[in-house]
């Protein structure tokens, strides 16, 4: 050390300096240079560390075990510490030197890839022992008579040697690869018997020996040969001979490398395959199908025989390999998010049924290797394709379903087709499975659990939105879905606030999300239909209608009314069916024995109250019912019993189905889920009837429409337009809308003052000027004020129908209050100025009283066909109409049926009211009619004596043809049978032409 202490001490100093940055002299610097060289002087810096190398192999081991390679771990475990406890060097005995670590570490340095490598334990050479051949026995009792009685020849070992013998073979177990662990497997476990020959002499095989014979053959490594699977039996030749035979017919035939395999390791792999393995030897798994390897030979059976027995297991592996790959896909986007694009519910849980389907057959599988394994049975591929045969058909069955279902499904644009797809698809195989009756029992038990579990989260959904008013769908697989655009207090609700997802006939893009509304009224139910499960379709509209009327009630604070005070949580729709399912079919009772099947047991309910209290609680004073339900609450609690989950009890019900208990599927669903559907429609859509008719006056506005809108108040609706007529016949203002309102008010002051404040008249500027001067009053518009919910009913769509209709009925009015004005003596009087107009008549044949008598003819036919217009339209249109109205209402059981009714009337009436644009030519004529009479009214105040003979044909001439006109089309029709309230009309028109005739 004093050779270079001056060298070290100035290195030292340098380091501090660099590192720190202190100088020389500093405090801070002694105390760096006294720590600095108190390490290099003392520590082991430069030796090997022991615990720097143990974690090495610690970690060497870890990784091992996370490769699967344990029996690498085990090893090198085993290894390490059997040379860290032995000595290097001969004349010492210590062991875990730092010339152990240091040849560790260095062995640890040159490892290179430790898990790549193939590694076996070498078995330790054991030498035999000398055997001892003179015959002891035989020497020593030379000359003795000795009686062996009836012992066996070949000696029995002791108790010492058998363990020492077991304890060797377990010692000589190889540590194989672990790759090779799925396909090597040691038959080790069988039987000892089966190594015993029975021939006089017993040889017994130890050890390594042992171990070698009851190896399986690694064929998968090529060290299979052909004369270890040929057996004396000829028939053990037919591989070989046929291959001959072959080569001698064929001179081009040329026989490729074979590797030998016996029939049993065939079927080990066709077991594999079927579990779901796909990295196999003698079979090949590419593009999702499994093929024959084509250098295997089997000795006994020829190539094309072997193909043939092995295809269809290669087939349903393949279908195997497809749903495990589902499944797979499906947990793993499952675990990503879940957002509206993620994967439907629905998909989830059929998801779950068959891997469900798959554990039980790997489960069945694993029970058949075991089999195989003990070799206590004959097993061939031929015996396999029987055994395995239900099986077979259970994994096409499911193979289908996934294609059908969900790989058919693909290309549909949203969750809920795809939803109603798969849930349509099983529904419709259940149904043809359950119409083969006794012939297909067993697909029926696989089929219906599949089926009812795949449909739980559809029936969830509905469950939560029919009895708790919250349409929870996450993943939008439901067929309807809540547009967040419509308020519940929109008036609009009822048509938009639900949105179907339906594909577009344009090109332009897959999907269209649209409303039911936008659809023809007798289209909107077959529309919900057509995308909903197919056993769901009966009651789709039921769903819907609850689901909405449950929204509208909660909106109302009424939503305790149908769901009252529940303590606990309510059962779900799928638990109610799954109750009814139970009931129906019957189920098993647990202390029964396994003989009794599925049968409906009589459940007696066990009183909690003893005899002795019930004694009690009558004989203290009064009898209190309520101390007694106190007192079975508190007992309830005290019996404690084992209680099953709701997953176990679905599990017992749908795995305890017998085939002999089931009923048809259509049977079922009509008992054990309709009924809960329907029972929930009628006490919720009844109940939001009651509460808008007595809570909120619907019938009341609903009259309130008819006595204004359609002047079922006459008085009132007669001084209204009166008043309005008289102020055009005198050319006052009318138009103003404050001078409208006030008529009107004024009007209604005296029969229905509380009506003043809800309706209102507004005044539309006409677009273009009008046709007719009939139509001139077309821009008087009726507003009523219609409160929610009853707005649902009566909406601002309906009461656009409502003004045409009073429109129309406004021009009808003012037509016959123009022709009842009329006064005779107001056509008689005489003009002033007659001398000067009286050459305009000294051409004329026509007297002045055959003029007067013209025109009084035309006045009342003008009238009498106002009056039968006016007569149809009050009395066969608007009361017979009103009564079937009201009869349709108070059939209602649900708000849609109230509203379709009213939508109908409404409609029924604008068409028969001719307003529809399919009947605008015969309104045409009408309005030709009505405008003829405000003519005439004009020139019959002129007087007679400004009236031409002329102007008074030209004017009988157009009625005629507009009566002939609308006679003979209606006429026509009534001929047909098609609109029978048009008869009295038609009739009326009828004799208003024959009077013409005569």
């Amino acid at each position: 050390m004093a050779r270079w202490r001056g060298n070290f001490e100035n290195l030292t100093k340098s380091l501090i300096s660099h590192l720190t940055g202190l100088e020389e002299g500093e405090d801070n610097f002694r105390l760096c240079q006294q720590f600095a060289t108190s390490n290099f002087k003392f520590h082991r810096f430069l030796d090997v560390d022991s615990h720097k190398v143990t974690r090495a192999l610690d970690g060497m081991r870890i990784k091992l075990e996370v490769h699967s390679q344990t029996e690498k771990a085990k090893a090198l475990t085993q290894l390490t510490e059997d040379f860290l406890n032995s000595p290097i060097f001969e004349d010492k005995n210590d062991g875990k030197t730092d010339t152990h670590y240091s040849i560790l570490y260095l062995l640890f340095l040159l490892a290179d890839h430790p898990t790549a490598t193939d590694f076996s334990l070498a078995l330790p050479h054991r030498e035999d022992e000398p055997v001892d051949d003179f015959d002891w026995s035989g020497h020593l009792l030379e000359g003795e008579d000795v009686y062996r009685g009836g012992y066996a020849d070949s000696p029995i070992p002791s108790d010492d040697e058998s363990l020492s013998d077991s304890d060797g073979d377990e010692r000589s177990q190889p540590q194989d690869n672990a790759a090779d662990n799925q396909s090597a497997v040691v038959t080790a476990t069988q039987d000892t018997s089966m190594l015993v020959t029975h021939e006089s002499d017993v040889v017994e095989d130890k050890g390594y020996d042992w171990l070698m014979k009851n190896l399986v053959v690694q064929y998968w490594k090529g060290m299979s040969r052909e004369e270890d699977t040929i057996d004396n039996h000829f028939s053990s030749n037919l591989a070989r001979d046929w291959e001959s035979y072959k080569s001698r017919t064929n001179q081009l035939y040329c026989e490729g490398g074979r590797t030998f395999v016996t029939e049993i390791q065939v079927l080990r792999e066709v077991l594999w395959m079927l579990s779901g393995v796909s990295d196999l030897f003698i079979f090949l798994h590419k593009g999702g199908r499994f093929t024959l390897r084509d250098d295997i030979s089997v000795s006994h059976l020829t190539k094309e025989s072997v193909e043939s027995f092995v295809q269809p297991f290669c087939r349903h592996g393949g279908h195997v390999q497809v749903l495990q790959t589902f499944v797979q896909e499906i947990v793993s986007q499952s675990c990503l998010g879940n957002d509206l694009t993620g994967v439907p519910m629905t998909y989830q849980a059929f998801t779950k049924t068959v891997s469900q389907f798959l554990q039980d057959l790997q489960t069945y599988l694993s029970g058949l290797e075991k089999r195989i394994i003990r070799n206590e049975e004959v097993m061939t591929l031929s015996m396999m394709s029987v055994e395995l045969q239900a099986w077979s058909q259970k994994i096409g069955l499911v193979y289908s379903l996934y294609i059908n279902g969900v790989a058919a499904a693909a290309s549909l644009p949203t969750n809920s087709l795809k939803a109603s797809h798969l849930l349509s698809v099983m529904y419709n195989t259940v149904l043809e499975y359950d119409s083969l009756g006794e012939f297909t029992p067993d697909m029926i038990m696989l089929l219906l659990p599949m089926w009812m579990q795949t449909s739980q989260p559809y029936l969830q959904i509905i469950g939560d939105w029919i009895n708790n008013g919250h349409l929870d769908d996450p993943m939008n697989e439901f067929v309807v879905q809540r547009n967040d655009n419509v308020k519940s207090v929109d008036e609009t609700f009822w048509e938009n606030a639900f949105v179907l997802h339906m594909p577009k006939s344009t090109t332009n893009s897959s999907v269209l999300s649209t409303t039911i509304a936008q659809f023809p009224e007798h289209e909107q139910v077959a529309v919900a239909t057509a995308w909903a499960p197919k056993f769901l379709q009966p009651v789709v509209k039921d769903i819907v209608l609850t689901g909405k009327s449950m929204e509208v009630l909660e909106h109302l604070g009424q939503l305790f009314q149908v769901i009252g005070n529940r303590d606990g949580k309510p059962d779900s729709l799928y638990d109610t069916f799954m109750k009814s399912l139970e009931q129906t079919l019957g189920t098993k009772s647990p202390a029964a024995g396994k003989s009794e099947g599925w049968r409906r047991v009589t459940t007696v309910s066990t009183p909690v109250l003893t005899a002795q209290i019930e004694q009690q609680l009558r004989g203290l004073g009064v009898y209190d019912p309520l101390l007694r339900i106190n007192f079975e609450a508190v007992f309830s609690h005290l019996h404690v019993g084992p209680v099953e989950s709701e997953e176990d009890r679905e599990l017992r019900l749908l795995r305890g189905l017998k085939s002999e208990n089931l009923q048809p599927v259509e049977m079922l669903l009509q008992e054990c889920l309709y009924p809960h559907i329907l029972r929930r429609y009628h006490v919720v859509c009844s109940e939001l009837v009651r509460i808008l008719k007595e809570k909120y006056r619907l019938m009341d506005f609903l009259t309130a429409m008819r006595k204004f809108f359609l002047m079922e108040a006459g008085d009132t609706m007669f001084n209204f337009y009166t008043n309005i007529f008289d102020r055009m016949k005198n050319m006052e203002q009318w138009r103003d809308l404050s001078v409208l309102n006030l008529v009107l008010h004024e009007a209604m002051y005296a029969l229905y003052p509380d009506e003043t404040n809800r309706l209102s008249i507004t005044v539309e500027v006409p677009s273009v000027q009008e046709k007719f001067p009939i139509s001139v009053t077309d821009c008087i518009k009726l507003s009523y004020e219609v409160p929610w919910p009853v707005d649902l009913v009566i909406s601002s769509r309906s009461q656009d129908i409502y003004n045409q209709i009073f429109s129309f009925l406004l021009q009808v009015k003012r037509a016959k209050y123009c022709l009842e004005q009329l006064r005779f003596f107001d056509l008689q009087k005489e003009d002033i100025l007659k001398s000067i107009h009286l050459s305009q008549y000294e051409e004329e044949d026509t007297t002045r009283n055959t003029r007067i008598h013209r025109m009084q003819l035309l006045r009342f036919r003008l009238l009498y066909f106002v009056n039968s217009l006016h007569n149809y339209i009050m009395t066969r249109i608007l009361q017979s109409t009103g009564l079937e109205f009201q009869s349709d209402i108070e059939a209602s059981v649900d708000l849609d049926q109230i509203i379709a009714a009213h939508n109908s009337y409404v409609s029924k009436i604008h068409e028969r009211c001719l307003l529809h644009p399919k009947v605008a030519f015969l309104r045409e004529a009408v309005l030709k009619v009505l405008n003829l009479i405000l003519s005439f009214h004009k020139i019959w105040d002129q007087g007679v004596d400004e009236i031409s003979m002329k102007i008074i044909e030209d004017m009988e001439l157009e009625f005629s043809r507009c009566i002939q006109f609308l006679a003979s089309f209606l006429n026509n029709v009534i001929k047909r049978g098609s609109f029978p309230h048009l008869e009295s009309l038609a009739f009326s028109l009828i004799t208003s032409m024959e009077y013409k005739g005569r």
